[in-house]
């Protein structure tokens, strides 16, 4: 797929974002996108690739996470990838982490 530039969100843009009959994504370049579902919610989206495979992964809703947060959380994600680190499982480790710790279960 061809890289293509797109202008930036702001958060007029994304306010006024409605709801349509199918979900559908409003991109805000590298790698970063907001996916508006037929409910009305609206989610980040981050695309990253490691070793030649693409994935892509959540990191929360709008406005819970703002646009510059979101674009901060992007180009951390991005330089994770970058060393080869799986942003999605060391979330997923992290998570599972705080619970071992929570529950004092330490073997």
């Amino acid at each position: 797929m061809a890289n293509r530039r797109v202008a930036p969100l702001n958060d007029t843009l994304i306010k006024t974002a409605k709801p349509k009959d199918k979900d559908y994504t409003l991109p805000d370049g590298d790698g970063l996108q907001l996916l508006v579902k037929v409910i009305g919610s609206k989610v980040w989206e981050v695309r990253y690739t490691i070793c030649g495979k693409t994935t892509k992964t959540t990191i929360g809703k709008y406005p819970q996470v703002s646009l510059a947060n979101a674009r901060k959380i992007r180009d951390q994600y991005k330089a994770m990838a970058l060393e080869g680190v799986s942003p999605t499982e060391q979330k997923n480790y992290q998570k599972w982490n705080k619970k071992i710790m929570l529950k004092g279960n330490f073997t």
